[in-house]
């Protein structure tokens, strides 16, 4: 069927989710051309000249979809410039993308949609779902074992005498 990802080589950058709406919303506002993205995700990605930098109207990015399963998505893209390929797949924070095996920010484009920005060339892209919860579990397994190992070291350090009370 038809594929659900696509490049642009526009974006429009808007302040918040009601700015994203009203953009959106705009007549003049063509998904196939450019792609609304949050000024404060490209900030805290730093990702803003990235953007910046984007001025093609129309992007003819050939791609191919080499798998495509619930929790992982595998694109192949062949990006003439610089440009936002967007894959119209609900956003979600457990989602995590690598371009060429690196890892890549993935952006909420059209306040919905998976968003990542690409250099020109050919790139593999790839999106695999981790949900939080896991991510939350191995963290919680961690914080666990730092509170023992401080507990542990805090005891043998309570064992021992002060240094001032064995002073000669």
């Amino acid at each position: 069927g038809a594929t659900r990802a696509y490049a642009v080589g526009q974006a429009r950058v808007v302040a918040d989710d009601e700015a994203a709406l009203a953009a959106l919303a705009d007549p003049a506002f063509d998904p196939a051309r450019e792609v609304v993205l949050l000024a404060g995700e490209l900030q805290a990605q730093g990702l803003v000249e990235q953007v910046a930098n984007l001025n093609r109207a129309l992007l003819d990015a050939p791609l191919r979809v080499e798998s495509y399963e619930p929790e992982r998505v595998a694109l192949r893209v062949a990006m003439p410039e610089a440009g936002v390929l967007v894959l119209a797949d609900s956003w979600d924070p457990g989602w995590q993308a690598t371009v060429d095996g690196r890892p890549a920010a993935i952006l909420r484009g059209n306040l919905l949609f998976r968003a990542v920005i690409l250099p020109a060339g050919e790139h593999d892209l790839v999106f695999e779902f981790r949900p939080a919860s896991l991510r939350t579990g191995a963290l919680a397994s961690a914080l666990a074992g730092v509170i023992l190992l401080s507990l542990v070291v805090w005891s043998i350090m309570a064992r021992r005498p002060l240094s001032g009370s064995s002073a000669s």
